[in-house]
């Protein structure tokens, strides 16, 4: 199965490097160089994760997650920030925004595996207790 992903982030260079770090799962990436290009295509198409540089020119990547709730596919779609190193203040904003994940810029190919593929593997992974699991459990 093809994952979708969109990436908000101004710099094509960055979208670039997202795109060959994630050359190992089977994903169909969209980018959006504004917010309001990304709430355009949010509300056109459901994404499995959404990569969002919070601090974008005009409509930053922290309104961008707040307008994205009001979009029903949309919704509880996990929002991932990149940006520079952030501050306490910054990632505070970033948690309170509701973003599921931090990634400082440039983007560690290690890191992100570990957190976005379970969003990006054909089959669905699950978290225990005791580790991960592709199969749900019996009841």
């Amino acid at each position: 199965m093809i994952r979708s992903v969109l990436v908000l982030d101004n710099s094509p260079l960055i979208f670039d490097q997202l795109r060959s770090c994630l050359k190992s799962y089977p994903c169909d990436l969209s980018h959006a160089r504004t917010g309001e290009e990304a709430l355009r295509i949010a509300a056109q198409k459901s994404f499995d994760v959404i990569f969002a540089e919070p601090e974008l020119p005009g409509m930053s990547g922290f309104e961008f997650k707040v307008r994205l709730n009001v979009i029903d596919q949309a919704r509880h779609t996990p929002v991932i920030a990149m940006s520079a190193p952030a501050d306490d203040w910054t990632l505070k904003r970033m948690r309170s925004a509701g973003f599921f994940a931090f990634f400082a810029k440039p983007l560690s190919f290690d890191r992100l595996t570990q957190v976005v593929a379970p969003f990006l593997l054909p089959a669905p992974v699950y978290a225990t207790a005791t580790g991960v699991s592709r199969k749900v459990a019996e009841r």
